[in-house]
Parts: structure tokens; C-alpha cells; sequence
């Protein structure tokens, strides 16, 4: 049986604002757009940014597909979509200019999904690697630029965390677990620092239920935990994206101990700094978890939605 999940409601796009190299201030850091067109409240949704394209692509678990392109929200009509589903992952691969999904749960059945699919601007592609992971739900995936690999970490199959590491080529996966990696977890959140050659994981949720905030980078050989001098309170459901213009990777929100989180960190290779007191009236999205980021580098804006 899978157990539940929080779902997130009423999400809107918003635009990180402070792309230009300068320290934040209070009440300019984030800024909400409202395009004329946008889509409906999307439950678990997942968002990668195609730069071939310049477009942000959103799937949500209904099935729909919606692209943003800075100013407004499209529907898009693929003639394939895959099947609804819920708390699976998606991921830009560079190199052959796709957008890759893997797995997740369609909760119509129920099933836990172990398909890989590919959108090309146009439509989806079911492919059938000759290799692929098993099937899961709450997993994590990033693009590592310099090696041309998508790497995949963790989820989970309803009451067991998993803790291998998988990578896609593009023509098939791989399971390359090192002997060192985080513990298992799921709905946690990775990105890929492209500057430093690095995946970085943050938090998730164990088994025993108890929430991690511990951080990891992989680069591209092995896993290594990495202890900053700060850290963000543990959470799950969070998002992160690596922001290019600025060198860092930036993380909003999630689920803590105490319900839904509404801050922003930062984390630039060495320590993770919370970009302004909790104390302050800021322009800020509203708490939330499960809601879904990437960066757009033609715009150096960190799109949340």
C-alpha cells in the first residue's frame, strides 16, 4: 500500500529577482509574475527548463504539459503524454536536447511506475532502455553537464527508502551505487552545480520517517557528505535549482517537523546561507512543499512554480 502525500495547492510562478551578482534586500529577492495565461492549480507537478528552446516545460500529474516562455503559460498538445502520475522526476539532458521522466506512482491503478519517457518540443516517447531502475516514486534526478549523464538518487517503492544511484546516457541506464552514498531517502531534492562539476543533494525522508538534512555531492565517481558550517532545518518536499548566473544552488520551501516551510537558502560549494532573516517583512513566496523549480538562463531568473 502506499502511504499518503501532502499535496500542494494554489501554486503560482514566481521569479527570483536578485540574478544581477548583488547581495539580496528584503522585499526585492523574490517577485510574483502573473502571466495572462497560466496553468490550473497543478498537483506534483515537475519542472525542467529547455534551453534549446527557452522555455520552462512543466508536467503535471494529470498529464497535462504547459510551457512558459517569460511572459505568459501554453498548453501544449504532444499527440503522447505519459500516463498521470505523481511524485516522479524530470530532467533536461543538454546534449540531446530531451526532457527525461522517470517513474512515479499513478494512484488510478495503483502503480509504481518504472518508465522512461523523452519530450522533444513536440511530444513524448516512451523509450525501452535495454537497462532501467526499479520502479519508484519520490526520487531525484539532475543533469551533470560535464559528464552527459543524467544521475538519479533514492525514492521509494510505498515502505522501503531506496539508496542507489542510477544514470541515464540516453540510451540506457546504469546502476553505478557507489560504497559511500547518502543514506535512503525520498522527496528529496538535487541539482547540479555546474561550476564546481557537482551534483548536490539535500534532505528527504527516511524510512523511519524521521526528516534528514544532510548534504551530499556527487561528482560523477562517488558520493561525499559534505558538513557546512550551516545548514537549512531538515525538511522534504523542498525544491533547489542551480542559479548559473550567480553560482549557486537555490533551495525554497518544503515540509519540516512543523508543517510547510517558506524559506530560501543558498549553498555555494561551502556553506548554506538563508538569504534574509526569517524576521523581516520580505516579498517572498508563500510557504509550500512540493512545488517545483528550475532556472532559466537566457532570462537568469530561478522560475518557482
Amino acid at each position: 500500500m502506499m502511504r499518503g502525500v501532502t499535496i500542494a495547492m494554489g501554486a503560482v510562478a514566481l521569479v527570483c529577482a536578485s540574478c544581477d551578482g548583488e547581495s539580496p534586500r528584503p522585499g526585492r529577492y523574490w517577485t510574483e509574475v502573473t502571466p495572462a495565461t497560466s496553468p490550473r492549480v497543478l498537483n506534483h507537478a515537475a519542472m525542467a527548463y529547455d534551453a534549446a528552446r527557452g522555455r520552462m516545460v512543466v508536467h503535471e500529474g494529470g498529464g497535462s504539459t504547459w510551457e512558459y516562455d517569460g511572459t505568459t503559460w501554453i498548453e501544449a498538445m504532444p499527440s503522447a503524454s505519459p500516463p498521470g502520475r505523481w511524485a516522479f522526476a524530470i530532467a533536461y539532458d543538454a546534449a540531446r536536447e530531451r526532457i527525461v521522466l522517470f517513474g512515479g506512482a499513478d494512484v488510478s491503478v495503483p502503480e509504481i511506475l518504472a518508465d522512461t519517457w523523452e519530450y522533444d518540443g513536440t511530444t513524448w516517447t516512451e523509450l525501452t532502455p535495454a537497462a532501467s531502475p526499479p520502479a519508484r516514486f519520490g526520487h531525484a534526478m539532475a543533469y551533470d553537464m560535464a559528464r552527459g549523464r543524467l544521475v538519479m538518487f533514492g525514492g521509494t517503492i510505498a515502505v522501503v527508502e531506496l539508496g542507489d544511484t542510477w544514470e541515464y546516457d540516453g540510451t540506457t541506464w546504469t546502476d553505478v551505487t557507489p560504497e559511500v552514498s547518502p543514506e535512503p531517502v525520498d522527496r528529496h531534492a538535487m541539482a547540479y552545480d555546474a561550476a564546481r562539476e557537482r551534483v548536490v543533494l539535500f534532505g528527504g525522508e527516511r524510512e523511519d520517517r524521521t526528516l534528514s538534512r544532510g548534504t551530499w555531492e556527487h561528482d560523477g565517481t562517488g558520493w561525499t557528505e559534505v558538513v557546512p558550517g550551516t545548514s537549512p532545518p531538515a525538511r522534504f518536499g523542498h525544491a533547489m535549482a542551480y542559479d548559473m548566473a550567480r553560482a549557486r544552488v537555490v533551495m525554497f520551501g518544503g515540509q519540516g517537523d512543523r508543517g510547510d516551510l517558506g524559506d530560501t537558502w543558498e549553498y555555494d560549494g561551502t556553506t548554506w546561507t538563508q538569504t534574509a532573516d526569517a524576521r523581516l517583512v520580505v516579498t517572498s513566496p508563500a510557504a509550500r512543499a512540493f512545488h517545483a523549480m528550475a532556472f532559466d538562463s537566457a532570462r537568469e531568473r530561478v522560475v518557482l512554480f
